[in-house]
């Protein structure tokens, strides 16, 4: 009974097999998610056992109140009500934080949401004893190196000298989370991670490879609800408080 389709695959019935007879069906978030069930080759209904959730939010929506918390409820209520009475499903959720406050925020989030049991990683755990200092320390030299590189200024595979020379020093005190992780550019994880904060930028670099975005800075141009509610006054509707110079 193997069944590979375009909307749903039906793996083999296999007696005793812990895979047998199992379905996988994609969905998207917003499509019809509540009462999702099948009928099995042996007569049984059955629903969904385990939810993947993939990255259910946009960068688009990330900034949006209102979509950050549509998207929120439709994981803590339709996704988690799909397995029926009584059975409530598994769930996995991959996701990054785009922005303070977002939905992927929330989730991860152990006082808001227990029950998700969240955790939060980042490519580099503990940055270099090296890490931070100005421009004329061991890393600050190699990003220029870099960028001089990608303007031209410095022959290719200049920094990557400097860094295999440097090494010892400018690797102290890291702590990266996977120590296999690289390109086939980088000679390290260390020096993978550091290609992407100088080619992408801090602010990129904290938010995808981090999970800790910076913090906005706010402007008088900027409206979030904090803010709003920040500067409501007390005063009654329709009257103009006498103190007002703009409405």
């Amino acid at each position: 009974h193997f069944r590979w389709g375009a909307k749903r695959i039906f793996l083999p019935t296999i007696p005793g097999a812990p895979s047998s007879g199992t379905v996988i069906v994609p969905r998207g978030l917003t499509s019809r998610i509540r009462g999702i069930r099948f009928k099995h080759v042996d007569g049984r209904t059955v629903r969904p056992s385990l939810m993947l959730p993939d990255d259910p939010q946009t960068d688009k929506s990330a900034y949006s109140p209102g979509e950050c918390d549509k998207r929120e409820k439709l994981i803590t209520a339709a996704i988690m009500g799909t397995g029926g009475h009584g059975k409530p499903p598994t769930a996995l959720m991959p996701c990054t934080v785009i922005r303070e406050g977002d939905m992927a925020h929330s989730i991860l989030d152990r006082e808001v949401h227990p029950e998700w049991h969240g955790r939060t990683r980042g490519m580099v755990q503990t940055w270099p004893t090296e890490w931070g200092k100005d421009e004329h320390g061991l890393w600050g030299e190699y990003i220029q190196l870099r960028k001089g590189e990608q303007r031209g200024d410095q022959e290719p595979g200049t920094a990557d000298a400097f860094y295999k020379v440097n090494r010892g020093p400018m690797d102290a005190g890291a702590e990266i989370d996977w120590v296999l992780d690289s390109d086939s550019d980088a000679t390290s994880a260390m020096q993978y991670a550091a290609n992407l904060w100088c080619d992408r930028g801090e602010a990129v670099f904290m938010a995808e490879y981090q999970n800790e975005p910076t913090k906005d800075v706010d402007t008088i141009y900027e409206l979030d609800v904090n803010t709003v509610i920040s500067r409501t006054s007390k005063q009654p509707r329709r009257v103009c408080p006498e103190s007002a110079q703009i409405i």
